[in-house]
């Protein structure tokens, strides 16, 4: 693995921080709590200090009276006058908060959470004529009344002692509670159920001052705000990333994981949805709060599926471990949502079983692929998925009434939002290597380009109407009519003879390192090397071509005098149709321009030696390059082409130049 120390340590840091910020925001509920009292009475509470209560909150956690299949009357518990209401208040259990009476009455209805009971508890010692408040939210599940005092405070769906005529419904109200004048909250809770798994008390209630759950309430609220456009904004990235980069599948997939995180986080603990919908069906209000456990693994494994090449066609272990955890996923999603809401609850336990399953082997795979990766993402990944399961286990060893340290704490929408931070700091860690890959890639892409040009001029490519070599393929072509220039070395056998190998290398790159960019100079480029012999292309056909073929033998004047040889070239001029074009196999292409053109200015180049001149123009090039148009610059004579044994086409002239 790669390691960037100092990046590394940064990153770590900030995750770091995003990780204690993240944890602080989640305790306006739980800033302080007040000490319960050693001994608690039954069916009774005191508190000792209700000044405290100014700023912290007060645990009912204490034994409350608990009667089974029965409403009692609250005013019975608050106004006892006689022996039948005495009898009336001798409770079934007395029982600690939260509990479900899953495990405390022994029939088959009350096993599967289904009844109805009344729970009662008494607090002395507060404030007299003084409003306190509890935070409703899941604290009862299904439906409930609460009374104080033996008035109605709250309300949530429809609670009846008949338990099959119930209404379930979560609520995101505040229950004020108002003392009375000797400082005495009497407490009394009607609760049934008949959809849900569990039936009684699922969360700890604390008691507060109303000013102080207010706050808390508000800045829950904020907090909970900041976390879903948090997470909006996460998936609003990825979505735009998929529609940029024409559907990248990836980034698809973890928008709708970030999605469920999202979904859970605004249904659970803290409902934002509840708190806009208050009357969202009860069964809808649940199933969004159960989507997170099977639609987070199976967007994640198909996210993780794409990012490492797990190809679903074949049937490796990866693959195969992939495709269950996906289908798996899929069935269990489709069978919560298509089935009733007191059916669909018995498989959060299945759920959560494949949630932590999925998630310990999608680690697995993790180690082993990010293995050969760089330290920060291999660090990050690791590091995300632990925390992720270890606050995932804690809250649901507490909802299941199990005891864990923190047990009236919640961490699992922190976690998530966490996680997804963890993520999208790897995607954009990848994105800046991918990044850091193309510019790289792109810089030796450049230089390549450069190296082919050497092959493949650039000019050639424009005439063929092609933006780069890579678009050029066999047979592309295009007939234009250019002048053409033919350059060759006099004498050159007897030369190669004298200076050897080496020598004649030597002095073929010396000549065309001084031919090539004069011929760049004027707009042309060698379209072909023949030993000794160039032709060059001159595209836009103007009479700088005449002014090339001077300047290329004015430096072979100076190259002829720095060498003990007789150096000179000949030259000759034509204009005419050529076709440019390529040829060759896929394995191996080549540049050619073939015409009777190319013919005649070759033959012009041979003819130099029989006329003894430097530079031999053809009349067509004469007279299609502007060069009658300069007869200041330039000076033509004709030749005679009858000592010619197959005289061309066109006459044939010279272009006189000072003798050098």
């Amino acid at each position: 693995m790669k390691f960037n120390k100092f990046r590394s340590l940064f990153i770590i840091s900030v995750v770091s921080l995003l990780v204690i910020v993240a944890y602080v925001s989640s305790q306006p509920f739980v800033s302080a709590t007040v000490p319960a009292p050693s001994v608690l009475n039954e069916g009774k509470m005191r508190v000792e200090n209700p000044e405290a209560l100014e700023d912290a909150f007060f645990e009912l956690s204490g034994l409350w009276d608990f009667y089974w299949a029965r409403f009692i009357e609250p005013q019975t518990f608050y106004h006892p006058r006689t022996e039948v209401s005495a009898s009336a208040t001798v409770p079934d259990a007395y029982i600690t908060a939260p509990s479900v009476w899953n495990t405390i009455i022994d029939t088959p209805a009350a096993k599967n959470g289904k009844g109805a009971a009344t729970y009662h508890l008494r607090i002395e010692n507060l404030k007299p004529n003084f409003r306190y408040a509890f935070f409703m939210f899941n604290k009862v599940i299904t439906a409930a009344n609460l009374y104080c005092n033996g008035k109605l405070v709250f309300s949530q769906g429809y609670a009846s002692e008949k338990y099959t005529e119930t209404v379930s419904r979560r609520s995101m109200n505040i229950a004020v509670l108002e003392s009375d004048s000797a400082g005495v909250i009497d407490l009394v809770f009607h609760v049934s159920n008949n959809a849900y798994r569990k039936g009684g008390m699922n969360g700890v209630l604390k008691l507060t001052e109303e000013k102080h759950l207010r706050r808390c309430f508000t800045l829950k609220f904020n907090y909970s705000f900041f976390y879903a456009g948090a997470l909006l904004s996460i998936i609003i990235y990825h979505l735009s990333l998929f529609l940029l980069r024409k559907y990248d599948w990836t980034s698809f997939y973890f928008s709708l994981f970030s999605f469920a995180i999202l979904i859970r986080g605004i249904t659970a603990d803290f409902s934002l949805v509840l708190f806009y919908l208050p009357d969202m069906p009860y069964g809808i209000d649940m199933k969004l709060e159960y989507t997170v456990m099977f639609m987070a693994p199976l967007f994640f494994m198909l996210h993780l599926s794409l990012l490492y090449d797990i190809d679903f066609k074949v049937n490796t272990p990866k693959s195969v471990i992939a495709k269950g955890i996906v289908y798996a996923g899929s069935v269990l999603g489709l069978a919560i949502w298509i089935l009733p809401v007191r059916l669909a609850n018995m498989l959060v336990i299945p759920s959560l079983c494949y949630f932590f399953l999925s998630f310990i082997v999608i680690l697995i795979i993790l180690f082993i692929e990010l293995s050969q990766t760089t330290f920060e993402i291999f660090f990050l990944t690791v590091l995300s998925l632990l925390i992720g399961l270890v606050g995932t286990i804690h809250d649901v060893l507490a909802m299941q009434i199990i005891p864990v340290p923190y047990a009236d704490m919640r961490f699992m929408s922190e976690i998530f939002i966490i996680f997804v931070l963890f993520q999208s700091l790897i995607t954009a860690i990848r994105h800046e290597n991918a990044s850091t890959s193309i510019e790289i890639l792109s810089a030796n892409m450049q230089e390549t380009n450069k190296s082919y040009m050497r092959f493949v001029p650039e000019q050639f490519l424009q005439l063929l109407n092609k933006d780069n070599i890579v678009d050029v393929d066999i047979g592309d072509y295009t007939v234009r009519n250019v002048t053409l220039l033919c350059a060759d070395i006099r004498n050159f056998t007897p030369i190669s003879e004298q200076l050897g190998c080496k020598g004649i290398f030597e002095l073929l790159n010396a000549c065309l390192s001084d031919i090539a960019p004069v011929i760049r100079k004027y707009g042309g480029f060698i379209e072909k090397y023949l030993g000794d012999c160039i032709v060059a292309v001159f595209p836009d056909n103007t009479p700088d071509i005449f002014r090339c073929a001077i300047e290329m033998q004015h430096k072979m004047l100076i190259l002829k005098t720095d060498r003990p040889i007789s150096l000179r070239i000949g030259i000759g001029i034509h204009y005419g149709k050529v076709v440019l074009g390529t040829t060759g196999s896929a394995e191996r292409l080549s540049q050619i321009a073939v015409s009777e053109a190319v013919d005649t200015v070759i033959t012009l180049e041979t003819l130099t030696k029989t006329y003894d001149k430097k530079i031999l123009v053809s009349s067509s090039a004469v007279n299609n390059t502007g060069a009658l148009k300069a007869k200041e610059e330039f000076k033509f004579v004709k030749m005679d082409s009858s000592v010619l044994t197959e005289p061309l086409r066109d006459d044939i002239y010279a272009l006189e130049m000072p003798d050098f």
